[in-house]
């Protein structure tokens, strides 16, 4: 199993958040180790869900995949909502917002990940 991409964006100790998705329903679950959470995402893809991690670590999982939950961060990541009502209106014009905040904070070229349509 190649951990490389995993051990790049997610803290060195867990317990780490994967997620299932459908179109009825949100199924998180914790693991303590990456091979649990990988080997999970797996399970859920299988189950004909679309299978995300957080990357963050968590303090309690019996409190959830909460923002005063999270432990530790590894990644620095943003969030570009494209699409009617969104603040771009198309996923081209989200990754030219992109490109410009790269050029104007100097940060490194991101991984960049289509999570949604």
């Amino acid at each position: 199993m190649n951990y490389s991409f995993y051990t790049a964006v997610l803290p060195p100790n867990g317990p780490y958040c994967a997620v299932g998705i459908s179109s009825s329903k949100i199924v998180p679950s914790f693991h303590t180790t990456l091979a649990d959470l990988i080997a999970h995402g797996d399970i859920l893809y299988q189950q004909g869900l679309d299978a995300y991690f957080a990357v963050a670590s968590y303090v309690d999982p019996a409190l959830g995949r909460k923002a005063e939950n999270a432990k530790e961060f590894k990644s620095f990541f943003v969030d570009i909502d494209c699409g009617a009502g969104k603040p771009y209106a198309d996923q081209a014009a989200g990754a030219v917002a992109l490109r410009v905040f790269l050029q104007a904070t100097k940060l490194p070229e991101p991984f960049v990940v289509n999570s949604g349509r």
